[in-house]
């Protein structure tokens, strides 16, 4: 499994997505947050059908690191049930060692 991974989650709106990424930029759990959007999401919640914009916010870590970022986004996170989901990584050694690099040890 690659050392590395992308962590992805949605949030309600471009200031609430700001606000994660900048935290985990300043805990040095994350080298690079993205965020993308305003998207539509339909989703089945409670057995019902909802339709909701939202902001997508794309971390990249070390996968060791994941149960900390983890934490820290269920802390701020609005949503009951947050999706938090990981995406190995693999890319260019240069740019593997820029990640690892700018996060904490």
């Amino acid at each position: 499994m690659p050392r590395h991974c992308m962590i992805i989650t949605t949030l309600p709106d471009r200031a609430t997505a700001l606000a994660a990424g900048r935290a985990l930029l300043e805990a040095r759990l994350v080298a690079c947050a993205q965020i993308g959007g305003p998207m539509t999401s339909l989703y089945l919640w409670k057995d019902a059908l909802h339709a909701a914009e939202e902001f997508e916010l794309r971390l990249k870590t070390r996968r060791s690191l994941g149960p900390d970022i983890e934490a820290m986004l269920r802390e701020q996170h609005p949503y009951e049930l947050p999706q938090i989901t990981y995406v190995p990584m693999e890319g260019s050694r240069d740019y593997l060692e820029w990640v690892d690099s700018c996060l904490a040890s």
